[in-house]
């Protein structure tokens, strides 16, 4: 065989059929391909949040807002538990003798 059989880059048609076959095989991978869901991309508590919501937040910046709300909540109320509560003062518990006295 001659070094002109083998190459295939002169051939005219089988460069064309070469070329729409890449095409074609390329929208076939693309089409193929897994849909990556952009919640899968996100990690951690926002994106944990964001998939639990049920559609209502479709941004992260605003579950970010959202869940920092929540935290300073959780703080404000935790403090109120800790410190807040009756302000008014406990008199002292007066301790009571028992024992009889001796006779």
């Amino acid at each position: 065989m001659s070094d002109e059989m083998l190459d295939l880059s002169k051939n005219a048609e089988i460069d064309k059929a070469l070329k729409e076959f890449e095409a074609k095989n390329m929208e076939e991978a693309a089409q193929n391909a897994p849909i990556v869901s952009k919640n899968s991309e996100r990690l951690g508590l926002v994106g944990w949040a964001m998939k639990h919501s049920g559609g209502l937040i479709k941004d992260e910046r605003q579950m970010e807002y959202i869940l920092l709300g929540f935290v300073v909540a959780a703080i404000a109320v935790s403090l109120f538990l800790v410190f807040g509560g009756k302000s008014e003062n406990i008199p002292p518990q007066i301790m009571i003798d028992t024992v009889p006295p001796n006779i």
